[in-house]
């Protein structure tokens, strides 16, 4: 039995410090004919702790002849779907080959965006993707994500001198989407994606968007459906959350996790229903809140959901299946000062634009509200209030 667990270093979870003493647990719990195979890049932390038994160190140009291979059998395919007779030549494969030097992710992210250009354009882009490539540099990931990301804004072969209200449109949407794949606190669907954010399809439609995006946000996949989860590779986060990419695109996680925040309340605030997307915004709106760094208090849009939250018919659903302590938390390390705790019928009450009702055991509340509030220093205990 071999155990494979693969790309550990895009690992972004809290508490990977972790990970490798865990590792490292299983791996001698595991009976004698298993075998626990981790893939990862060299320079990540986590496999630099790990005491492995056995390392092998695999250099890009070892794979040099494997990748040319998938690169001219994919690029045949799509030739031969097209119909096109000798496309594409010797030297365009090689051509390519030389730009990805051995790096398998560069080429299958190459290839994918070929594809898409070709399924779009047509005949109109069997040179152009080439003569594209050709400008970019060897191995550089940041060059090729630079044209994609110009290629679905229309304008791989030249900027345009002016923005009109649907350039900057879709520039807003597109950090909508790419910066909710980034913060977020587990994997979605397309599907529930588009229901989370509830952009109109007239403004902004989220499925093409995603088919248009494949090459980075769908890699290695060779059909589109709602039911497929965006995964997005490590190098294109770091690149599209960095200074390095064009400031159109730029992410920043910050404002991101606000624009979240916002999205999973608007479909609290809507009738509850048991959806995927419902329960991530329930769970997952004041995690994402935590994130910000934005004073909630002085969000206008914010402070008029939690208003709207706290008289709604929604509020009984969704904070039954969470734990209101980590509400609280959540909602004072942002710095909603003012809030006080006192007693409501034996359950705690958060004031201040914001209530939440549960039942305790009157105890183990007062203990932990006098440690958790001594920690966090960023709201006092009304002691008159506190009346058991």
């Amino acid at each position: 039995m071999v155990i494979i667990i693969d790309a550990l270093d895009e690992l972004q979870s809290a508490g990977t410090e972790d990970v490798p003493s865990i590792l490292s647990d299983i791996g001698s719990l595991l009976p004698k004919n298993a075998k626990l195979v981790i893939t990862s890049r060299p320079e990540n932390r986590i496999i630099t702790d790990l005491k492995a038994s056995h390392k092998v160190t695999l250099h890009p140009e070892d794979s040099v002849k494997d990748v040319g291979g998938f690169i001219c059998s994919r690029l045949k395919a799509i030739g031969e779907k097209q119909k096109w007779q000798e496309w594409p030549s010797t030297s365009q494969i090689q051509g390519l080959s030389a730009k990805a030097a051995g790096l398998f992710h560069y080429a299958v992210t190459a290839v994918e965006w070929i594809a898409e250009e070709i399924e779009e354009n047509g005949v109109t882009a069997q040179e152009r993707v080439f003569d594209d490539v050709d400008q970019l540099g060897v191995a550089n990931f940041e060059s090729l994500y630079e044209l994609i990301l110009n290629s679905w804004l229309g304008r791989a072969r030249e900027k345009p001198t002016t923005h009109g209200p649907m350039h900057i449109s879709r520039l807003e949407c597109f950090r909508r989407v790419i910066g909710c794949l980034v913060v977020l606190q587990q994997p979605l669907s397309i599907r529930d994606i588009t229901s989370l954010f509830n952009i109109p399809k007239e403004d902004f439609d989220i499925n093409n968007f995603f088919r248009q995006m494949r090459s980075v946000l769908i890699p290695g996949t060779d059909s589109f459906t709602e039911d497929l989860v965006p995964r997005m590779h490590k190098s294109f986060r770091d690149y599209i959350c960095s200074h390095r990419s064009p400031t159109a695109f730029q992410i920043h996680e910050n404002e991101a996790h606000m624009v979240s925040a916002k999205a999973c309340l608007s479909v609290v605030l809507k009738a509850p229903h048991s959806g995927p997307a419902y329960r991530y915004a329930c769970t997952k709106w004041w995690r994402h809140l935590e994130l910000t760094c934005k004073e909630p208090r002085l969000d206008t849009d914010i402070t008029n959901m939690l208003e709207k939250l706290q008289d709604s018919s929604a509020r009984p659903p969704w904070y039954s299946g969470i734990n209101v302590l980590d509400v609280f938390i959540a909602l004072a390390k942002v710095g909603w000062t003012g809030m006080k705790v006192s007693s409501c019928y034996s359950g705690i009450r958060v004031t201040e634009m914001f209530m939440i009702v549960k039942k305790f055991g009157v105890h183990d509340l007062h203990e932990r509200l006098d440690i958790i509030l001594a920690q966090l220093k960023v709201c006092e205990l009304n002691k008159t209030a506190r009346m058991y």
